[in-house]
């Protein structure tokens, strides 16, 4: 986790919106500060698809807020 808490680096994962809450925290436990940017990008290059922006601190509740499901992924930086 400390490899991928570098600042200014941008960090993708590939269908992990199940695992969201755990890889904010992760991450700001590793050093990233709870402001830092975040976007879930669902059904990319499609008509379906839809982007969410928030920070390490608030993506997973809105993840559930906004009922994001897979595929999708979580872009962090």
């Amino acid at each position: 986790w400390k490899a991928l808490s570098r600042p200014h680096q941008t960090v993708v994962f590939y269908m992990g919106i199940g695992g969201a809450g755990e890889i904010c925290n992760q991450l700001m436990d590793n050093g990233l500060p709870e402001d830092y940017p975040a976007a879930v990008v669902q059904h990319g290059t499609s008509r379906r698809q839809r982007v969410l922006t928030a920070t390490l601190a608030t993506l997973a509740s809105e993840i559930d807020r906004l009922d994001i499901r897979p595929p999708a992924l979580i872009i962090i930086g």
